[in-house]
């Protein structure tokens, strides 16, 4: 149930709010920047308060207060990790080769970072097997391809 109320910016205000169920019951309140008809599904709210539970009685009216704070944003990624491609870590790597998928370059990361993120990548790009390897100038390269070894650089194969 959403009701909407007009408030002065920064001033404490208490609305008697009828017609709501009984039981627990959960309260969650947002301000907006702008007037409440002005709001729109896409609308985001500047402050927002944590939820309160309280149990509501017919007859009785429950005071409760919610502490508004300011909202704050994240840019927030996210990755589909497909579990079935697993892949092994061994120290003397060399290349890479025969490639379905192109190189899939990571920039500079550690082994572990490596072998962790071509896990993910690989799946993500629809290979069923691969290599990872980190290149003498520490770039984390992955791909569909087979694992040369004979090298001195950290890689693996994933299945």
């Amino acid at each position: 149930m959403v009701r909407t109320f007009d408030v002065a910016p920064g001033a404490s205000t208490q609305f008697l709010v009828p017609g709501l169920p009984v039981g627990p019951d959960t309260f969650v309140g947002e301000a907006f920047a702008s007037s409440c008809s002005a709001v729109t599904p896409s609308s985001v709210a500047t402050w927002r308060s944590e939820p309160v539970s309280a149990t509501l009685e017919g007859g009785v009216v429950v005071s409760l207060t919610l502490p508004l704070r300011r909202n704050g944003s994240a840019n927030i990624g996210i990755d589909f990790i497909d579990e079935a491609l697993t892949c092994t870590t061994v120290a003397n790597a060399a290349s890479c080769t025969s490639a379905v998928i192109p190189d899939i370059n990571l920039g500079q990361l550690s082994g572990q970072a490596c072998h962790d993120q071509c896990q993910v990548r690989l799946a993500a790009a629809g290979a069923t097997t691969g290599c990872w390897v980190v290149a003498i100038n520490t770039i984390c390269f992955c791909q569909s391809g087979v694992l040369n070894l004979g090298g001195s650089q950290p890689g693996g194969s994933c299945n």
